[in-house]
Formats: C-alpha cells, sequence, structure tokens
C-alpha cells in the first residue's frame, strides 16, 4: 500500500482521475463521491465503492479480505445532507 499526497488540489474535472489511473489505480474507497467524478472513473475503469468510512489501513485490509462493509444510507445523514445544502 501507497499513500500520495494529492498533487492536484486546484484541478479541472477529470484530473484526479486521470492522475490516479496513471499511478495504476483500480478501486477506489471513499465515503462520497460525486456523480460527475464517478462518471470519469467508471470511463478510466476505475471502481468506485462509497459510504466507506474509518481508518484507512482498516478499510484498505477489509476490502482486501473481502469483508469490506460500507454504510448504504450515507447520502440520508444529516451530515451529508449539510454539507450539501439539502
Amino acid at each position: 500500500m501507497e499513500a500520495i499526497k494529492n498533487p492536484l488540489i486546484e484541478h479541472s474535472p477529470g484530473d484526479i482521475p486521470t492522475f490516479l489511473k496513471q499511478k495504476g489505480v483500480n478501486v477506489i474507497l471513499a465515503y462520497d463521491v460525486g456523480r460527475r467524478a464517478r462518471a470519469f472513473f467508471d470511463s478510466l475503469g476505475i471502481e468506485v465503492i462509497i459510504g466507506v468510512q474509518g481508518n484507512v489501513r482498516e478499510v484498505v485490509r477489509e476490502y482486501l479480505k473481502g469483508s469490506l462493509s460500507s454504510d448504504e444510507s450515507w447520502m440520508e445523514l444529516e451530515e451529508f445532507r449539510h454539507r450539501h445544502g439539502w
């Protein structure tokens, strides 16, 4: 496992998915990824698993073991709705 600092703090749509694809990434484990970003990841063949939270090492370990669970109702949480102005 390798941690890479995001060099694209300011970026255009599709820059981060393209950067990650160039690094050999084939899956994204995240709590929240917007629809447009998911479309870019999908177009590059990068699987996106959303609703994931917790310690990064533990999340990756669970994914590799095939026992990763995600919160299927994460978009309905007040935190998400407040952050996105819903």
